[in-house]
């Protein structure tokens, strides 16, 4: 190849990642950050039309895939409203796998819109969302990495995976153009209508007719030796190395911390609950360690936490649709309790 044509072909290369930030700096800017086409009713498109079409964010619960089956704000708005005596807006930002560097990735993106900054925050927490090993960081990088963050987060970049996740920065744009162009994130009317009707999550009660116990049959189920596999996989893979309270993930955590005091927000945390059968997977000593990081968050900042860990739920089965996700029945069983705890600490008018 000659030095002319090596040139052009690095200026074409150039030009293309220039405009590919260009593109997520715009998408970005425009808040379709997390316009995409999965089944999740967690995408901001969907909750921006939901606070300004209906009550505001009074309270919003960030968590993972946990909290969007474990928390349904459907029950928590009608439970907080009725205590109230006024209409209460909760919504479930729960994302897959989350850690504590979505959450805080998160609330940065809503501080930015008025609209939808929480007036109260819920963060739902298990032992990966404190995890600075999580595998599934380069994920969460790939969602949250803006072009601003570019610089930081390949400075503090550890494996080949994590770079592959912040360099998505420069497709991400297109991405999310390519699912609105084609409606891809109105294709699966959960995404939106859960949002937009319930506040998210998964299950939504009477309300929306037996839409929950659609979506419990069709979720997939395991045979006895799928589940021995999965679970023999999950310490392994999920808790070797187990590290908390240090790190980017911890680093995260205290800076929305931060931000969420300057803002006068309240934060509280509340434990998910796991079955017995996972629970025995989690080494011990990553057990304590989650025990001992949620201790020291509560002592050092005041936060309120409330344990959903109770030994009969975690030992009943029929309790979880799998190992570690809530049932529609316990679910809106633990959103009585917390209601029943939360509400006389929501900040007046919210």
């Amino acid at each position: 190849m000659s030095d002319g044509a090596g040139r052009r072909g690095r200026g074409l290369w150039a030009a293309l990642a220039g405009l590919g930030l260009l593109l997520t700096a715009a998408v970005d800017a425009a808040g379709l950050r997390a316009a995409q086409g999965l089944m999740w009713p967690e995408d901001l498109l969907n909750y921006g039309i939901a606070v300004r079409s209906g009550p505001p964010p009074d309270l919003v619960i960030f968590g993972s895939s946990r909290a969007s089956f474990g928390l349904p704000p459907a029950a928590l708005r009608a439970c907080l409203s009725e205590a109230r005596g006024t209409p209460v807006g909760v919504y479930n930002l729960a994302q897959p796998y989350a850690t504590g560097l979505s959450f805080e990735a998160l609330y940065r993106e809503l501080r930015t819109r008025p609209e939808a900054r929480p007036r109260a925050l819920l963060l739902a927490l298990d032992p990966e969302a404190l995890d600075d090993s999580n595998p599934h960081l380069p994920e969460a990088l790939g969602a949250h990495t803006g072009v601003a963050d570019l610089p930081r987060e390949l400075v503090e970049l550890r494996s080949p995976r994590e770079a592959l996740g912040a360099l998505r920065v420069f497709t991400r744009g297109a991405e999310a153009l390519a699912i609105l162009a084609f409606g891809r994130h109105r294709a699966d009317r959960r995404l939106s209508w859960r949002m937009r009707a319930h506040g998210g999550g998964q299950w939504c009660g009477p309300a929306c007719g037996g839409a929950d116990a659609d979506l419990e049959a069709s979720l997939p189920r395991r045979s006895p030796d799928e589940e021995r596999r999965h679970l023999a996989a999950v310490g392994p893979e999920r808790f070797d190395p187990y590290i908390a309270g240090e790190g980017r993930v911890h680093t995260r955590l205290l800076r929305l911390l931060d931000d969420a005091s300057d803002d006068g927000v309240p934060v509280f945390l509340v434990l998910m609950p796991l079955h017995e059968r996972f629970l025995a997977q989690i080494p011990a000593t990553a057990q304590r360690r989650y025990e001992e990081v949620v201790e020291r968050l509560r002592l050092a900042r005041g936060l309120p936490v409330f344990d959903a860990r109770t030994p009969a739920l975690q030992a009943r089965a029929a309790a979880f649709v799998d190992a570690d996700h809530l049932g529609p029945e316990a679910a809106f069983a633990l959103a009585d309790e917390l209601c029943a705890w939360l509400g006389p600490q929501l900040p007046a008018g919210g």
